[in-house]
This record gives structure tokens, C-alpha cells and sequence, in this order.
């Protein structure tokens, strides 16, 4: 039987993602007999510790994408002889980049929308997404319209994620025609490291062009 003492004093830890944190505090506290309900009782609680989730990463993930990529398209419209600037890369430009990442964004969305329930079901279900390799875009200004809409989307994805979506099983159909199957918590991850690599190769492309970029900085994102 757990006293009621006891319950004050688990209450009183920290909520750990790692167990072994917890269990060994609990251990130490009351010895091993009463450790494991304990222990069950710090991690199941409600209403505590929930800036230490694994699903409160994706929303905040998903605002410093958002803020870093709007810091970087703002960047290319006030240097708008960036776009087109060609360079000797697989995409050989930023205009290149930006069609490519726009085209990447739709289908890990709709990807997305085939597992976690969402408010934008609807609007995802009538997108035209392009084929790759198509060319999107005619100017910055509309590159930054449409990848601004892509972000937008994932910001509402990643809001409305529950934890049980997490380890469900996603599809996506990569452009070489290969069937991919991923949990999505992994995927999720994927989709925005994909961004931060193109994000880095416009940066590149910047600092050819003697163009100020530091843009990158999740770290003073709260």
C-alpha cells in the first residue's frame, strides 16, 4: 500500500522521458517494493511535465521551421537576383530548390493526412501536387506564396497530432516509384531534416553570392 505521503512526494518529482531517472529516484526514496506502482504513477500522470513530451517536439519543430524558412525566403525577395542565379549543384538553383521543396512538402502533407486526423482533410484531399522535377514557380514572390502555404499546413498538422498517431504506419511514394513505409513519428523527423538540407544548400548559394544568410538559428526560437 502506498501512503498518501508517498504520493505528495513522487508527485513532486520531475517528469522524466527516461526511466531509468525516475526509477532510480523512486528507488532510492522508498526502496523497490513500492517502486514500480510508483513509477507508473510519474509517468501516467495527467497535467504534469508536458513540455517533456515526444509529441510536444513536432509543434515546436514545426514553428522553427516555419520561422527559419520565412527568415530565408525574405532574404531571397530582398536579393531577388538569388532566385535564378545558376550554380554547378543537382539543382542548379535556388528557383530549383524551392520548386523541388514545394513539391516534397505537398506529398509528405498528404502523406500525413492519410494517418493523423486533421482540419484540413478537405484541402489537402483537392491539392494538385506536381510531378518532379516540374517547374512551379516563375518568381520568388510566388515561390514564397506557395512554400509559406506548404508551412502553414504542416504548422496545422503538427498542432493537431495526437500521440497515438505517432507510431502508426505511413506510406509514401518516392519519386522514383519506390513504396516507402515509415512509423510516423520518423517520418515527421525526416520531412523536416529534408528542409533544413535544402535550407543549407540555398545558404551555400547565398554565400557565393556575398549575400548575408544567418538565418539557422532554431536555438533563440522559443
Amino acid at each position: 500500500m502506498i501512503s498518501i505521503e508517498d504520493q505528495k512526494a513522487c508527485r513532486s518529482f520531475p517528469r522524466y522521458n527516461d526511466g531509468a531517472r525516475a526509477g532510480s529516484q523512486v528507488k532510492r526514496m522508498l526502496g523497490r517494493r513500492a517502486s514500480r506502482a510508483l513509477l507508473l504513477m510519474i509517468r501516467g500522470r495527467p497535467g504534469r511535465g508536458k513540455e517533456n513530451r515526444m509529441i510536444d517536439i513536432y509543434p515546436y519543430y514545426a514553428r522553427c521551421n516555419t520561422q527559419i524558412t520565412i527568415a530565408m525566403l525574405d532574404i531571397i525577395k530582398k536579393n531577388p537576383e538569388s532566385y535564378s542565379y545558376k550554380t554547378g549543384g543537382f539543382y542548379d538553383s535556388i528557383a530549383a530548390i524551392l520548386d523541388h521543396l514545394y513539391i516534397s512538402n505537398l506529398n509528405w502533407i498528404k502523406a500525413f493526412s492519410d494517418v493523423i486526423e486533421t482540419s484540413l482533410e478537405n484541402e489537402i484531399k483537392n491539392i494538385n501536387i506536381p510531378e518532379y522535377g516540374t517547374k512551379v514557380f516563375e518568381s520568388i514572390i510566388d515561390a514564397d506564396i506557395g512554400i509559406r502555404k506548404t508551412l502553414t499546413m504542416s504548422d496545422t498538422i503538427c498542432n493537431e497530432i495526437k500521440e497515438t498517431d505517432l507510431d502508426k504506419a505511413m506510406k509514401r511514394k518516392r519519386r522514383n516509384g519506390d513504396i516507402i513505409e515509415k512509423t510516423t513519428w520518423k517520418a515527421l523527423i525526416h520531412y523536416f531534416n529534408h528542409q533544413t538540407h535544402h535550407r543549407g544548400q540555398i545558404s551555400e548559394i547565398l554565400d557565393e553570392l556575398k549575400i548575408q544568410n544567418d538565418y539557422s538559428n532554431m536555438i533563440f526560437i522559443d
